[in-house]
């Protein structure tokens, strides 16, 4: 996005969100605004689809996943089951940025 396309927006937020946004803008080493626009982007492509996740629902069920996919892999290969956990790290930091 070039930074000349770009317009101005109030936004009066709770000083948690504030933080919240301060502190993932400091890890990533982004700006606050990169931040926002992104988040925004992120929850209005779920609104236009009609989607309103909920994340305590979608957690459960990546948990759930994850749990199935473990007891797999023990009964059938065991020796694997502790790298789980360092493999799919490394393809969430491969792919997911």
């Amino acid at each position: 996005m070039e930074k000349n396309c770009l317009q101005g927006v109030g936004l009066r937020l709770p000083p948690d969100y504030i933080t919240t946004i301060n502190t993932y803008a400091d890890e990533r080493q982004i700006s606050r605004a990169e931040v926002v626009r992104h988040s925004v982007m992120l929850g209005f492509g779920l609104l236009q689809a009609g989607v309103s996740p909920d994340i305590r629902r979608v957690l459960t069920l990546l948990e759930n996943i994850n749990l199935g996919i473990t007891l797999m892999v023990e009964e059938r290969d065991p020796e694997h089951v502790d790298k789980l956990l360092d493999i799919a790290m490394e393809n969430v930091d491969q792919h997911h940025g």
